[in-house]
């Protein structure tokens, strides 16, 4: 019986290596090739889809950086990457402020990293289990997918430290003056563009001065001129733009997201801080906080969330255990030292740690982190087992649990349609004299959609600004939990009725339970895609 429980157990074990043998190398390399061009096409698709096709409207974010380009000098935009916002002026100024302009840069970011990646899989990796698992992940993360369609630098950021990666890699790994220019123009260039590259920096410029060190005193002059430009040019936008922000943004921020450690926090800074790493480490796999089936029940769901988190987990330390056991030191300290560096920005309050739209960045190291854990020479059973990781860690939960295929972005930001809103406002009332004009209550995360859309855009502002500033006295909103009652009651007994356009109805059902608003009557409540629309009159 033994025996023929063994030969069943050895069959099942030659199983990949025969099928291998049977199909053929030549066919396996095809299959891999195949998959690696489904996933690199697939991610071009989710970011084509809501950029060239069904694309949408500005949300709060994307409003209140456009109007800056043009109502704030270029120096005061603090935060926001000079070189970013200069170019995207200028693009502005020559074609038009439509969405499609405004998202041009991030969205050809988008692109090249999915078209990127193949390449520098072929640069990190020996196996092609880890080649096709990192091409998968960077086609179809939906952070990465989100904001290559929103006007933010975070789909710039994550295309730079790819292709600052590939190059250091290429340099180190092909040597030549042409080699190394690329590199150090991506590092010089992109300072402007991308605020998070300073944390590549350190280990980009360690290795290519040791390696520029033994190839010539030439080649390691021109590292050593770079890294002083790029010190140079950080400390002129610190003094021209950083030193203004406010002291207390790091307290602001870490109590409404969560990615500081701040007074409010009952636990210590190392159990917050190691909690907030494991997030960043998990982002490859954070699609799984957009899962939706009819299937499952919640609780399982939950279960099979927390399972997700756990495998990139485990990942993440075979990865970094892969890389040192095969002592490939190079690449350990071109994918680890920027995440020590975001612990350390972070302990001392410069940077936002954990998963968060500023961290998307971080996709490219953990993403090849956990990669590097199936990284192995590539034999036959080898071969036959590379397309699984990234099949049953990529590929199976975006057949099972994704309804929405990148028609509407979910991470860290949300889509608008707000040109929707301003063409029912314009339908609803005509041009009055101002005594007779209806009252606009905007809402916080409605306001600055609603100047952009009726004063900049190139199309909407035009055909229906001027008449919605002749049907309308719109008021926006500093404060919603404070402002909100007053504001519907002052409207109302100086109009006929009062509009308001709110990003969530939470508020004003709370006052219609509360009592606040028993004198008021809703006339209209349609909503709008991420908005709502309502009118109140006084009651009789």
């Amino acid at each position: 019986m033994r025996p023929a429980v063994g030969n069943v157990l050895a069959f099942i074990k030659s199983a990949p290596v025969r099928a291998y043998r049977a199909l053929g190398e030549g066919a396996v390399k095809k299959i891999l090739a195949v998959l690696t061009v489904v996933c690199v096409l697939g991610g071009i698709a989710l970011r084509v889809r809501g950029y060239l096709i069904e694309p949408t409207g500005l949300w709060l974010d994307e409003a209140s950086w456009a109007m800056r380009l043009f109502t704030r000098p270029l120096v005061e935009s603090r935060l926001r990457p000079i070189g970013f916002l200069a170019i995207s002026k200028l693009l502005a100024v020559v074609f038009s402020p439509s969405e499609v302009v405004l998202r041009a840069m991030p969205w050809t970011a988008g692109i090249a990293a999915v078209v990127l990646s193949p390449f520098l899989a072929r640069r990190l990796f020996t196996g092609p289990a880890s080649r096709l698992l990192f091409v998968a992940i960077i086609a179809f993360n939906p952070c990465a997918v989100d904001f290559a369609k929103e006007f933010k630098p975070y789909s710039i950021a994550l295309a730079l430290h790819l292709a600052l990666m590939h190059a250091v890699l290429r340099y180190l790994q092909d040597g030549g003056g042409r080699a190394l220019a690329l590199p150090l123009v991506l590092a010089v260039g992109g300072s402007l563009f991308s605020q998070d590259l300073v944390l590549a920096f350190p280990g980009v410029f360690l290795l290519l001065a040791w390696e520029a060190r033994k190839r010539s005193r030439r080649e390691l002059a021109f590292v050593v001129g770079a890294a002083l430009t790029i010190l140079l040019g950080l400390a002129t936008q610190y003094f021209v733009m950083w030193r203004h922000l406010p002291k207390e943004s790091s307290e602001f921020w870490g109590n409404k997201y969560d990615v500081f450690h701040t007074a409010q926090h009952a636990r210590s800074y190392l159990s917050w801080a190691i909690e907030r790493y494991l997030d960043v480490v998990s982002m490859p796999g954070i699609r799984r906080t957009l899962w939706e089936s009819e299937l499952i029940t919640p609780e399982d769901k939950q279960l099979l969330r927390l399972g997700d988190r756990y495998v990139w987990l485990w990942l993440h330390a075979i990865g970094i255990s892969v890389l040192f056991a095969r002592r490939r030191f190079r690449e350990a300290t071109l994918l680890l030292l920027p995440l020590c560096l975001l612990w350390l920005f972070n302990r001392i309050g410069f940077w936002p740690l954990g998963a968060f739209r500023t961290n998307v960045f971080t996709v490219a190291y953990t993403s090849a982190l956990a990669a590097a854990a199936f990284d192995a020479p590539g034999g036959d059973s080898e071969r036959w087992f590379a397309p699984v990781p990234a099949l049953v860690l990529v590929g199976l939960p975006l057949v099972l649990f994704e309804p929405n295929w990148g028609k509407q972005k979910r991470t860290f930001t949300y889509d608008s349609d707000f040109p929707k809103v301003v063409e029912r406002l314009a339908h609803l009332r005509k041009p009055m004299p101002e005594e007779l004009r209806d009252q606009l209550v905007l809402d916080r995360r409605s306001c600055d959609p609603w100047l952009y859309y009726t004063r900049y855009h190139p199309k909407l502002a035009q055909q229906l600004g001027p008449s919605l500033q002749q049907s309308y006295t719109a008021h926006c909103l500093t404060d919603d939990d404070t402002q909100m009652a007053e504001a519907l009651e002052t409207g109302v007994y100086r109009g006929r009725r009062v509009w308001v356009v709110l990003h969530t109805t939470q508020l004003i059902n709370h006052l219609r339970r509360s009592g606040d608003l028993r004198r008021l009557r809703i006339v209209e409540n349609k909503d709008l895609g991420s908005h709502t629309l309502m009118a109140f009159v006084r009651r009789r």
